[in-house]
């Protein structure tokens, strides 16, 4: 049970370190919807749930040993990144009204999609299910521990991020937020930027 534990606090501080996904998490709760924040949490769980597999199966593993195949990733993955970014940076400025238009244009199954591709493109998740599982799972280990240990993860992944948007939507804070809706846009737009450019430097390192 000490395992399952730890599992769950490191799983937590990865949920709250800003990265790719944490300042989406904040672009998507303070400029549109609780709403469609939680469509893109699911998505991110969504991209979990596909880490948690390819780590059972090994895949994971595989790959973080494969030099050119963790390059190709960081490459894909930090332009994906630095591309949602650039995006936000250079943005033309935009009530909140016309945000929330804009949000009844996209479907919640693109929004969904968007966490998805977030969190599959992003090698830092990738680099983290890879090395926790070679943490957690051992030949010895019964299946059921070993559900146990992803299932906790998951719902400690969703529980997280699920709280971030929540605290992030709640109108008082995000009618703060609305004051400087374009600043805050720019912010979170050259956080994304920066994290994707240095994803991938290191690519090239």
């Amino acid at each position: 049970m000490t395992t399952i534990g730890m599992v769950c606090a490191i799983t937590f501080m990865a949920a709250i370190t800003p990265g790719p996904n944490f300042w989406k998490i904040v672009h998507h709760s303070i400029n549109h919807s609780r709403r469609r924040a939680i469509f893109f949490v699911s998505g991110l769980l969504t991209g979990s749930i596909i880490h948690c597999t390819l780590g059972i199966l090994g895949v994971s593993a595989l790959l973080a040993t494969c030099e050119w195949c963790l390059r190709a990733i960081q490459l894909l993955g930090g332009t994906y990144i630095a591309w949602y970014g650039a995006k936000l940076l250079l943005g033309k400025k935009t009530n909140t009204r016309e945000r929330y238009l804009g949000e009844e244009k996209r479907s919640a199954f693109k929004v969904w999609g968007d966490g998805v591709l977030t969190n599959l493109s992003n090698p830092k998740s990738f680099l983290f299910y890879a090395s926790l599982f070679t943490m957690i799972i051992s030949p010895d280990m019964p299946s059921m521990h070993i559900v146990l240990h992803i299932i906790l993860l998951l719902i400690t992944v969703f529980l997280t991020n699920c709280t971030i948007a929540h605290v992030l939507s709640i109108p008082r804070i995000r009618s703060a937020f609305h004051r400087f809706q374009d600043t805050v846009a720019k912010i979170v737009g050259g956080m994304l930027v920066l994290a994707g450019i240095r994803i991938v430097l290191q690519n090239r390192a």
